[in-house]
């Protein structure tokens, strides 16, 4: 069969048009098929790496939403040790030979915890099938407390008389901040109600820090000995910017 050039013309215009559309109809399903999938919908976000939290995710519409949440640190640690020392000094008779010695079980122990809550709008930049990209940004109000404590005890024993002395020291921090946050996350649907994020945070945020010292020092014989203690409160005000590590979470619809 013979083919006008005309009728060559209006058959690839055709063939364009049709696959146009159907692409644009793939687009279309991918896209309303991320919109109303669980995790667009309510859901509780659980961040597991980089930092313990827990969220609610609320819908203002389709491609922005609302989290409310807390993020929650505890540390806690504890080290022992020991220390051993002696010296002998010998001197030309008929002076006597000299010698001491001492033990000391050094002990410290910190604990500190961080609570912070946050309120975020959420807004999708991008989207492909079961990936998208969203941005958050809200406001951030957190406190913080950390305490450090040492304790140096030591005996020393001579040829002719035994000390002892006991070293105390207490550090803690107290702080409390307000101020912008601003996230990026990734998101990646796993299976039906479940979803994969990443974020990565920026906070500036107004903090409030006191921070206080305290030194007590016991020395002396097993019979009698002398106290001696000082101490200082510092407070400190000011802007402090931090770029958080990269957390790991995810996303349950309800």
């Amino acid at each position: 069969m013979n083919t006008t050039p005309s009728n060559t013309i209006n058959l690839i215009m055709m063939l364009l048009i049709f696959t146009v559309l159907n692409s644009q109809s793939g687009y279309a399903q991918s896209t309303d098929s991320l919109t109303h999938s669980p995790t667009s919908n309510r859901a509780i976000q659980f961040q597991l790496i980089g930092g313990i939290g827990v969220y609610y995710i609320g819908d203002w519409n389709p491609a922005s939403h609302y989290r409310i949440g807390a993020d929650v640190s505890l540390n806690h640690s504890k080290q022992t040790g020991s220390y051993v020392e002696y010296s002998m000094q010998t001197e030309p008779p008929p002076s006597p030979t000299t010698s001491s010695g001492g033990t000391s079980q050094p002990e410290q122990t910190s604990n500190s915890y961080q609570v912070s809550l946050s309120g975020l709008y959420l807004q999708t930049l991008a989207d492909y099938k079961n990936t998208s990209i969203y941005f958050g940004v809200g406001p951030i109000v957190s406190y913080s407390w950390s305490r450090t404590t040492s304790k140096y005890p030591h005996t020393s024993t001579g040829t002719y008389d035994t000390t002892i002395s006991v070293d105390n020291n207490e550090y803690t921090t107290k702080a409390s901040a307000i101020g912008p946050l601003a996230i990026i996350g990734l998101r990646s649907q796993l299976i039906d109600h479940v979803a994969l994020t990443a974020e990565i945070g920026l906070s500036a945020v107004y903090q409030w820090t006191m921070q206080s010292n305290s030194y007590i020092s016991t020395y002396g014989t097993p019979a009698s000995s002398s106290t001696f203690s000082n101490g200082d409160v510092v407070r400190l005000d000011g802007w402090a910017v931090s770029l958080n590590a990269i957390r790991i979470g995810l996303i349950v619809g309800l």
